[in-house]
């Protein structure tokens, strides 16, 4: 690994980042941002600028309205976290649209754990797009997230995909949102990460897992998620309501879909949900 260090209150070093990825499929454009209402919108039009590679990243040091899953917001302290998202057409479309947030998950796992490999054996991947570090899944924290959507031309044809990704980089604790179970990379490692050699990793690591079959793609995602196994409670309406069920995480399918066995021995597919690991099953055995 190359020995570098980034001045964690500098922007993100994307000069030295293009220069380093000019030969890669992925990050051979790397377009630096201050701050932005969120990466993926600035991606998107991109996206459906034909000139555009593919490929080429989007960065930012701040984000006015981050998103997340289900429409929820990512929030971090500014210069603290990496936020970025990548325009992907043709030839990186090659995998089924289910299977790019797969790739993608275990490119940043393996990105993470090759810049600071003192969390290969704690970084974890949680149903369905989420970065975990701790050792035990009920009690990790979370310190990334995934987010793919299409984009499409005025037409309606399909322009291409846009996958953002945010990344607790730097923040210490008291940066970090109270009462959730948020962690850092920082405080996973107890010193500073260079956001750039992260993003570096994260491009040639995408890159290589975009390129693969999906049967590889599914299998490695598969193999790296902590979820399979654990007691989970499933939510659709948000954490914040009751659980529409509780069960155990036994397998995912083809197209993704997290498994989960009910009390009763019964089998429900989860497509889109709030699933939370649980460190006990419930009373009732589920």
């Amino acid at each position: 690994m190359t020995n570098r260090m980034e001045n964690i209150d500098a922007p993100l070093d994307g000069a030295w980042l293009q220069a380093r990825l000019a030969g890669c499929t992925v990050g051979h454009t790397v377009i630096g941002l201050a701050t932005v209402d969120s990466t993926m919108t600035v991606a998107a039009e991109l996206a459906r600028d034909p000139t555009v590679r593919s490929g080429t990243v989007v960065v930012a040091e701040e984000q006015r309205a981050g998103r997340g899953r289900r429409g929820r917001s990512w929030h971090a302290a500014p210069g603290r976290a990496l936020l970025v998202s990548f325009v992907l057409k043709p030839p990186h479309l090659k995998l089924p649209p289910t299977h790019v947030p797969m790739a993608a998950g275990v490119a940043l796992l393996e990105a993470v754990t090759a810049v600071v490999p003192q969390t290969a054996a704690r970084c974890l991947l949680k149903w369905p797009n989420d970065l975990l570090i701790g050792a035990e899944p009920a009690r990790a924290e979370k310190v990334a997230g995934l987010l793919a959507e299409s984009v499409w031309h005025g037409d309606g044809t399909p322009a291409a995909l846009v996958l953002g990704i945010g990344v607790n980089v730097n923040q210490t604790r008291d940066e970090l949102p109270p009462g959730v179970a948020a962690g850092s990379l920082r405080l996973a490692a107890g010193h500073p990460v260079d956001r750039a050699l992260l993003l570096e990793h994260l491009c040639r690591r995408l890159a290589v897992w975009l390129d693969a079959a999906p049967e590889a793609v599914q299998a490695g995602w598969r193999a790296r998620l902590a979820t399979l196994g654990q007691a989970v409670a499933v939510y659709d309406n948000g954490p914040g309501a009751a659980p529409s069920l509780r069960g155990r995480a036994v397998d995912v399918g083809d197209d993704g879909a997290l498994v989960v066995m009910d009390a009763a021995g019964r089998l429900h597919h989860i497509y889109a949900a709030d699933v939370t690991l649980r460190a006990e099953p419930a009373a009732d055995g589920a």
